[in-house]
């Protein structure tokens, strides 16, 4: 890239010495007005999407608030999944964890400015292909590093995507993450039982879920309460049981309980 962009520079300069010898051939180049998207729109194709998987996604962020074509362009790029999710499959190996958490983060903050001026459906689908695009990355940070890290993860991108969503859109969120996750299901499994401490790992799984990607993300305590009634309005005679394990003690492997969960 360095290469033709030096090529592109004596280029111009050639052409500028040209036309002071000869003014005359001024007319008979070629200028093309420049578009909203500013002088990239010169580069080709290939050497565009190149130069800009090498910004931090803070800067096409920032970047695809200067235009709508722009925000259309850069939007495109961030479907792929390649662009933004690649460099996460290098740092789990490596066991990166503070750079996969900031990963994260920053694809909330560039998917919310690439859909600032999208309805709640649109955003919802962007959502969607998004953890679609994610599944394969996911099951590497379950396998490599843990369930309750992936779910964090996935927390830190929905709590910077939808941080300043009204109430109506955060609940069309539960909705969605609830029909993706099949987390009404995993619940069913855990309270078919009365027993407390049964199936300790699906009690673990449902808790860890819930917890970090709604009730530990949430930016106020309004939102939590939101986020907490939402659950418990899919059990209206099982609350009491499913606010035990969502806060009380877990039994260890060893039959013995942990301690109680952070409010």
């Amino acid at each position: 890239q360095h290469f033709l962009l030096q090529s592109n520079l004596r280029n111009m300069k050639r052409c500028q010495i040209d036309i002071r010898r000869n003014p005359k051939r001024l007319c008979k180049l070629e200028i093309k007005p420049l578009t909203p998207m500013g002088m990239i729109s010169t580069f080709p194709e290939e050497i565009c999407q190149q130069l800009l998987s090498y910004m931090p996604l803070s800067s096409l962020a920032t970047l695809a608030s200067t235009s709508k074509e722009m925000c259309s362009y850069i939007t495109d790029l961030a479907m792929d999944s390649q662009l933004v999710i690649r460099p996460i499959n290098s740092w789990i190996k490596l066991k990166h964890f503070a750079k996969i958490k900031a990963r994260f983060v920053e694809i909330g903050m560039l998917f919310r400015a690439i859909t600032t001026l999208s309805d709640t459906t649109q955003k919802l689908s962007t959502i969607e292909i998004f953890l679609y695009e994610l599944e394969e990355t996911y099951h590497k940070i379950c396998e490599d590093i843990s369930l309750g890290f992936a779910y964090d993860c996935i927390g830190l991108f929905l709590y910077k995507f939808i941080a300043d969503w009204d109430d109506e859109a955060l609940v069309r969120t539960f909705e969605l993450i609830n029909k993706l996750s099949r987390l009404k299901e995993r619940v069913d499994k855990v309270l078919v039982i009365p027993k407390h401490g049964t199936f300790k790992n699906f009690e673990r799984d449902v808790r860890q879920f819930i917890q970090e990607i709604f009730l530990k993300k949430a930016v106020s305590p309004d939102q939590r309460s939101l986020w907490l009634s939402l659950v418990m309005e899919m059990y209206p005679e099982q609350q009491s049981r499913l606010l035990y394990l969502l806060y009380g003690p877990l039994l260890s492997n060893n039959g013995r309980c942990t301690g109680m969960i952070d409010r």
